[in-house]
């Protein structure tokens, strides 16, 4: 009876292994012993390769003492398998606690391989709001301007020129003895930040950090601020947040990605984005489903019309507040959010302001 054995073997940038196969002929039919570099002395199969876990997100995750951690979990893929079931332990991060927590994310495949990840959440004490603001004169004043009729305030305020003030409770201003760039840090009870002086507004340059600010409104936040930018790269807490009016109204240089805001309890975004004619950026992913108010929310803006597109597709699956007025300023979409648009018009009584449909 022959025997034929064939050891091929395969080069290239999809190669995971090299195989050999041995075939033993049998009258008119073939019986194939096949294995790979899994292989028992018998020739039967045996799967030794553990899952490949990969984390979403990063690896160490730096949480400001009393928020939440939000748990960004992660995948696994088996050779035989394929995706696989990713267990967590510990469940939970006392987040109230300040510490370093160990997450243990564990996969096991059906032969028993198993293999582990961690992540490192780091609750650290609550950091400060911070800003940086020019001072163009000697003697110049600046103003920060709260809410203290309506909100609860007690923070503390770092003016960048050494000069600290504690136990603040309302509005608070400070003069500079010398022009420059000034960067101001807010701790603490800080609800709202509302700048009425137009001349003020002006004056502040950036956002670098939104810290651990346990915000409950938005309104005028940026309001009028035409020279503010973004450096920040972490997220503010708007857990408590339901209004939005006019929060970058008229902050024309204002363009960065806000698509993971929680804007659960939002209620309004009454022209929200008035005149931020930089802003083009998608949100089409923020939870609307309780917002009541749009009036005149992208008033003066123009938003790329694929980004218009997936807001008007993505709001409409969503169970939205009917009778909303939505102003899309001269956003223009196409014929792929056409049935979005009238569905939001035709099953919730939206009264939609746009550019039209694109040529």
């Amino acid at each position: 009876m022959p025997f034929v054995s064939i050891t091929p073997f395969y080069y290239g940038a999809d190669l995971i292994r090299v195989f050999k196969l041995s075939c033993l002929v049998i009258t008119s039919f073939l019986l194939l012993a096949c294995g790979s570099d899994d292989e028992s002395t018998n020739g039967a199969f045996v799967d030794s390769q553990a899952p490949v876990i990969t984390l979403n997100g990063d690896s160490v995750i730096i949480v400001g003492q009393g928020r939440p951690y939000i748990e960004l979990h992660a995948t696994a893929v088996d050779d035989v398998d394929g995706e696989i079931n990713v267990e967590l332990s510990p469940q939970e991060v006392d987040t109230e606690t300040l510490g370093d927590y160990t997450l243990v994310y564990t996969a096991r495949d059906s032969a028993g391989n198993e293999s582990s990840v961690i992540r490192t959440v780091s609750v650290v004490e609550p950091r400060p709001f911070i800003t940086t603001w020019q001072i163009d004169a000697a003697n110049e004043q600046i103003d920060i301007s709260t809410r203290a009729s309506t909100f609860t305030y007690n923070f503390i305020i770092d003016w960048g020129d050494g000069t600290i003030e504690e136990g603040l409770t309302g509005s608070v201003s400070h003069i500079y003895n010398e022009p420059g760039v000034y960067t101001i840090s807010i701790n603490g009870a800080f609800p709202n930040l509302s700048i009425q002086a137009p001349g003020e507004k002006i004056n502040m340059l950036t956002l670098e950090q939104w810290g651990d600010i346990k915000w409950e409104s938005m309104a005028d936040i940026f309001y009028g601020a035409e020279n503010i930018t973004n450096n920040a790269t972490d997220l503010p807490d708007l857990r408590l947040v339901e209004h939005f009016s006019y929060t970058f109204a008229n902050a024309k240089l204002f363009n960065t990605d806000l698509s993971l805001w929680d804007t659960s309890k939002a209620t309004t975004f009454y022209y929200m984005f008035e005149d931020a004619t930089s802003f083009e950026f998608n949100i089409s992913d923020w939870d609307v489903s309780n917002v009541e108010n749009m009036r005149g929310m992208f008033n003066g803006v123009v938003l790329p019309t694929e980004t218009y597109d997936q807001i008007l597709n993505k709001w409409s699956q969503q169970p939205v507040q009917n009778s909303v007025i939505f102003d899309a300023g001269n956003s223009q979409y196409s014929i792929y959010a056409e049935a979005a648009r009238d569905k939001l018009i035709t099953e919730h009584s939206w009264t939609i302001t746009d550019g039209g449909l694109a040529p």
